[in-house]
């Protein structure tokens, strides 16, 4: 089976088909089961995920009839009982329910270990290995996550760091790009994400950073004003020390900016590509972590 949350919520069975999934209850109880993959989710979490505090009087019932339901439609489209090992996919366990997910069912944690992949090899400077690792992890997305699926109480608290993990990894992404030599080619899609977002401090540095490195230095500059008047205007806020440390090293015409080990004595990443360290966290998954950036749904 398939398994999908980075998008409409969707299972897919062994020959493709998608499973019915109509009544926005089940959804709910479904992404609740799914956020918590392979673990024990007690009855109090689900209800307040399903319900929130309108949770009705008979929810305990309720849930039992929802799950029950579920079941039967799981067990339907199963094609990996065997590899089950002879358990429910849906199971009760004391205190409440267990999902069981195979390794590749699930898009969440594909995507969680495509992005720990990538960053490990970005820590070690070896960024033409992690962009295609990144890259891989963003075509996971199909939109905003569960989108089709309304969610209470904890699980509103999962959507939402979810929602914050795929602007980290473009942002990942985009750095390795750079390092790469991709110059040119990120510019228009940082031009892009800095409108979309023009609070992000990161993506302003990136793009700072891409146009410096096509020899494009006042536009660099140029960027950072446009970044600094943004911030002012809406938060009442100077740039960080990160950006405000990049528009000095290219006002000085540092050569570590380059991306050209043989001028800089580096690789162009961390501090000497002028961003300070990864952009996200090392690994975990992407309701642990707590990335930074924006990006659109491309």
């Amino acid at each position: 089976m398939e398994f999908r949350l980075l998008g409409p919520l969707e299972v897919r069975d062994g020959g493709g088909g998608v499973m019915a999934l109509r009544a926005a209850r089940q959804r709910a109880l479904l992404a609740g089961l799914l956020l918590s993959a392979n673990q024990v989710v007690s009855v109090h979490r689900l209800i307040d995920v399903v319900w929130g505090q309108a949770s009705p009087a008979s929810a305990v019932a309720n849930l039992r009839t929802h799950v029950a339901g579920l079941r039967r439609l799981l067990s339907a489209s199963d094609g990996e009982a065997e590899s089950l090992g002879g358990s429910v996919r849906l199971g009760t366990r004391p205190g409440g329910y267990q999902l069981t997910v195979l390794p590749g069912e699930l898009d969440l944690t594909v995507f969680d270990d495509l992005v720990a992949r990538g960053r490990q090899a970005l820590r070690q400077r070896r960024p033409a290995e992690a962009a295609p690792y990144f890259g891989r992890a963003l075509e996971l997305w199909r939109g905003p996550p569960l989108e089709n699926v309304v969610l209470h109480g904890p699980g509103e608290a999962d959507l939402a760091r979810l929602e914050e993990a795929r602007p980290a990894v473009v942002e990942d992404w985009l750095r390795a790009r750079l390092a790469c030599g991709e110059h040119a080619e990120v510019i228009g899609e940082l031009r892009a994400l800095v409108v979309e977002q023009p609070l992000r401090e990161r993506l302003w540095a990136l793009l700072m950073l891409a146009l410096h490195r096509t020899g494009r230095r006042a536009d660099a500059l140029g960027a950072y004003d446009q970044a600094r008047a943004r911030l002012v205007d809406e938060l009442g806020l100077d740039p960080g020390r990160e950006l405000s440390a990049l528009q000095e090293r290219i006002l000085s015409g540092d050569p570590a900016l380059s991306g050209d080990p043989a001028r800089s004595g580096g690789s162009g990443l961390s501090g000497d590509s002028g961003l300070s360290g990864d952009s996200g966290p090392s690994g975990g998954s992407a309701l642990t972590t707590g990335p930074v950036g924006a990006a659109g749904w491309e």
